[in-house]
């Protein structure tokens, strides 16, 4: 194969993904507000972030700049023993937050592990469709910094033995780039749910990676490659030390977390143990 076919046949992919596809809404990360941290005093944020006729759940955050920050915790943040950081992909904001993947995703794995706490983080300035902001790793790279503020606040003020970061499509990357300057920050696993690519795929010695991707996913057909400013790197499958997961038979994209799902059994498993 030549070149010039090598090329196209690696470019074609990410080009529909990032030409074809419907455009994405413009994304200003620099505008962000703080990156969230876990306080001393959780109650005291949750108290804060309150919402009319949402007396029953906790926030850490609900920022309305822009398109919108959230994060929001199922369970005892600073007495549960395991806590698992979800983290969304494309199109993860405020207006989808209540109705999307993410959020009932971390509802179900709070259902299935309910000794354990399970953080929704929303808290960073994902892209906003399918367009060439989801097909580079530069908002990847910023929200991984404000994922590091609350695993490390997390690591400083909870008293969990284990935290199991679970990372949702483009969140892969987030988590990545999270990790990326080689130290734990307190994380013992990391579960990649149809990633897009987790950067060069480096974890901190003493960190498991736990894969999981459906046939029926369409993101295995995006190439796990970096090209100048396309491509989210690595499948994480491939990466040294990856154990897979198992999947819904003929799940789609959203499928990993649902109520009866193998792969929702599995990660509750891993907070369990």
């Amino acid at each position: 194969m030549g070149l010039v076919a090598a090329c196209r046949d690696v470019l074609a992919p990410l080009l529909l993904v990032a030409c074809l596809l419907p455009p994405a809404t413009p994304v200003d990360p620099a505008g962000a507000p703080p990156a969230t941290a876990v306080p001393a005093d959780p109650a005291t944020a949750y108290a804060a972030h309150r919402t009319a006729g949402g007396h029953d759940r906790r926030f850490l955050t609900r920022d309305t700049t822009g398109r919108g920050l959230v994060t929001e915790v199922f369970g005892d943040l600073t007495g549960a023993r395991a806590v698992a950081v979800v983290v969304g992909g494309v199109g993860t904001d405020l207006a989808t937050f209540d109705r999307g993947t993410l959020r009932a995703g971390a509802a179900a794995l709070a259902a299935s592990a309910p000794e354990a706490a399970v953080v929704a983080w929303a808290d960073y300035v994902s892209p906003g469709g399918l367009g060439l902001a989801a097909a580079g790793p530069a908002l990847a790279r910023t929200g991984g910094d404000r994922l590091r503020v609350l695993l490390d606040s997390l690591r400083e003020h909870g008293s969990a033995q284990r935290v199991v970061l679970v990372c949702h499509s483009y969140g892969s990357a987030v988590c990545a780039a999270a990790l990326a300057d080689g130290h734990d920050h307190g994380v013992g696993d990391v579960v990649d749910l149809a990633s897009a690519g987790v950067l060069d795929g480096r974890l901190a010695p003493g960190v498991d990676r736990y894969v999981a991707l459906g046939e029926a996913d369409p993101i295995r057909f995006v190439p796990h490659v970096r090209l100048g400013g396309l491509g989210l790197g690595r499948d994480p499958a491939s990466t040294p030390g990856a154990h897979r997961l198992p999947v819904p038979a003929d799940g789609d994209h959203d499928d990993y977390l649902v109520p009866g799902s193998p792969t929702l059994t599995a990660v509750a498993g891993l907070l369990s143990a």
